[in-house]
């Protein structure tokens, strides 16, 4: 039998400082930073906020989040190159309202959740090492040419959504419907 998901969403959106930062719409930005993914995790933050650690800044990645009622298990084959292993944590959103912020830009997506409280959250990714990969022969090339500005951006955005995520949360206790 195959679960659907209660909600998805979607975006690309930048990382600044290479972090993308998931939190409740009435936590703010300007709190003390929280503790950020060692080397090897791409996962940080605390209960109050999740950070993705991205490979670099300088192009979009691609964040999808599936809302489920109960854990989904390891996940569904998917076309494409394969998912990393989940790292896994918690995440409170009070409100429902889920931002993806970018810290100097502000939030790039503002997802509204069918219910609210404490989530399980299992992060997967894949595309890291192509994107790493990808970037470093784009910036060498461009180094190496007389591109224009715009040529350097407009090159840069083809590589936009290389790196993807995949947020599979679910309530951790009883939650509460938002009517």
């Amino acid at each position: 039998m195959t679960m659907t998901p209660l909600a998805e969403f979607h975006t690309l959106t930048d990382a600044s400082y290479r972090i993308v930062d998931l939190h409740d719409q009435d936590y703010g930005t300007d709190e003390d930073p929280l503790p950020l993914p060692g080397y090897r995790e791409v996962v940080g933050g605390s209960l109050r906020r999740l950070y993705l650690q991205c490979v670099d800044d300088i192009v979009r990645v691609s964040v999808r989040l599936r809302l489920w009622e109960q854990d989904p298990g390891p996940g569904e084959a998917e076309e494409g190159e394969a998912w990393s292993e989940g790292e896994s944590t918690e995440l409170l959103c009070p409100s429902g309202v889920l931002l993806v912020d970018r810290w100097t830009m502000g939030p790039s997506a503002e997802w509204t959740l069918p219910v609210t409280g404490i989530f399980c959250v299992r992060v997967r990714h894949r595309g890291r090492d192509t994107a790493r990969r990808r970037i470093d022969e784009l910036r060498e090339e461009l180094y190496e040419t007389e591109a224009s500005p715009r040529e350097r951006v407009t090159r840069l955005h083809t590589l936009d959504g290389t790196e993807q995520y995949l947020i599979d949360l679910w309530p951790k206790t009883s939650v509460t419907t938002k009517t």
